[in-house]
């Protein structure tokens, strides 16, 4: 198996139903991650729906082991995430309950290289030497003006409309994701996370659990997030992805795969 993955969601406390839906496929190195929204059992369609329809997407290109990605990973992510936007908006239409749904999304591929696509506030981060770095920008009001310089940093924390997003599955017609696609060095840790965790829990909180994990076993560092974030008040669902790479090139420089 080229990865360890290991993934868990969680309802939290306050709300209701759980809104979020997670799917991996270890023996491809394919995790994906969705936080839904709407109105009454929209959010949960919304987001099992994307897992679903992208995951089988995905199923169907040449994503190989161990190997570099296809020259068409971008318009293969593009691609499947443009069906599961076409599906979620085409319920939407027809089911009055799920009018207006969406959802965000987050994927990540580890082969012989790593790709990240995101849309939404659902994150992904990298744990590598000793160090935590996020990946992903969050495609919301309060991150544009941060960028823009309206806002700062501890402004954007506690933002009224931090969660309104720009981008997501079901907003548009058509998709916009950002796509990154990175060497794969061995034990490195990826975390994708709905904003449940990341909303309650500190970056340096995450990465002091990272740091564990990355000597010890992923389901440990996926309950000990969970817990910490119901520790917090749970007012959110938490859904958390760990992947750690077995395969790359090894600390000394040389590519031991």
């Amino acid at each position: 198996m080229p990865v360890e993955m290991v993934g868990a969601s969680d309802k939290g406390l306050v709300r209701e139903r759980n809104e979020d839906a997670i799917k991996m496929i270890p023996d491809q190195g394919i995790a994906i991650l969705s936080d839904g929204m709407g109105g009454h059992l929209a959010g949960n369609v919304a987001s099992q729906m994307a897992v679903d329809v992208i995951a089988e997407e995905l199923g169907k290109g040449s994503i190989v082991p161990n190997a570099p990605l296809p020259e068409s990973a971008r318009d293969m992510i593009v691609s499947s995430l443009s069906a599961a936007n076409n599906a979620i908006r085409a319920v939407s239409r027809s089911r009055p309950e799920c009018h207006g749904m969406g959802a965000t999304v987050v994927v990540c591929i580890v082969s012989g290289q790593v790709l990240v696509s995101n849309l939404g506030d659902s994150r992904v981060y990298l744990f590598a030497n000793d160090r935590l770095t996020q990946v992903t920008e969050d495609h919301t009001v309060a991150q544009q003006y941060l960028r823009q310089g309206v806002i700062n940093e501890r402004e954007a924390r506690v933002w009224p409309g931090r969660n309104l997003l720009i981008k997501g599955l079901g907003i548009e017609s058509r998709v916009d994701p950002d796509i990154s696609i990175s060497e794969s060095d061995r034990n490195q840790i990826y975390l994708l996370c709905s904003d449940g965790l990341t909303d309650v829990v500190s970056d340096e909180a995450i990465a002091e659990t990272m740091r564990d994990a990355a000597t010890g076993a992923l389901e440990t560092g996926v309950k000990r997030l969970i817990d910490m974030a119901n520790a917090n008040g749970g007012p959110d669902n938490i859904s958390v992805i760990m992947i750690r790479t077995n395969t790359g090139k090894a600390d000394d420089g040389r590519d031991h795969s």
